[in-house]
């Protein structure tokens, strides 16, 4: 939910309206510059391979995204943009099979049955499988069938339907370390940080 809405009336993909902190025009030019920030703060350690999931809340949004990043990258050689709208991607890391979908349309203890089956290829050829996704914005990593399934927090801020509701989570982001051979070897948490 890069966005959080999905069109100029500040709604999500389904039409619910959200708190915004600025115009949709305003969140979208901002999102797309922040975005080109964190691929600028990336490509002075490694090469950058991006793959994107919209959320339930911009769908199509995330989407032009992605078209935006590709068309700004289209000449570098050290950043992939994968554009895809599908719910779900995967990427093959030598050992590794890795699964990302957002976690809204499929439960996570179904999906690591998930990628057995649509990857079965790379799922036999890949020891260490491992899927990604967020949704519910609070952090949590199961092993479920010779998989890991790691949801990952959220770096949204509390907003009145998480008031109203009662929805209390840490803002921040986790970087899980991925050795090319073994795995999930780490993780590492950045809370977000509040000025002032």
């Amino acid at each position: 939910d890069w966005f959080h809405i999905d069109n100029d009336h500040g709604s999500t993909t389904k039409g619910t309206s959200q708190d915004l902190d600025g115009t949709p025009a305003q969140i979208l030019l901002q999102g797309c510059d922040l975005a080109v920030k964190h691929i600028e703060m990336l490509r002075k350690v490694s090469d950058v391979e991006i793959v994107f999931m919209s959320g339930n809340h911009d769908r199509f949004a995330s989407l032009a995204l992605m078209m935006y990043l590709k068309a700004v990258y289209a000449e570098a050689n050290d950043v992939t943009i994968r554009v895809n709208p599908q719910s779900r991607q995967y990427v093959v890391y030598r050992n590794n099979l890795l699964g990302f979908t957002h976690g809204d349309l499929v439960k996570s203890l179904n999906i690591a049955i998930l990628m057995a089956n649509e990857m079965r290829d790379e799922w036999g050829n890949c020891e260490n499988h491992v899927w990604f996704h967020g949704h519910k914005h609070h952090t949590h990593m199961i092993e479920k069938g010779n998989c890991f399934v790691i949801q990952l927090p959220s770096l949204s801020g509390r907003d009145n339907y998480h008031a109203r509701h009662g929805f209390i989570n840490r803002p921040g982001m986790f970087a899980h370390l991925i050795d090319a051979e073994q795995g999930i070897i780490g993780s590492l948490y950045a809370p977000v940080m509040i000025d002032g």
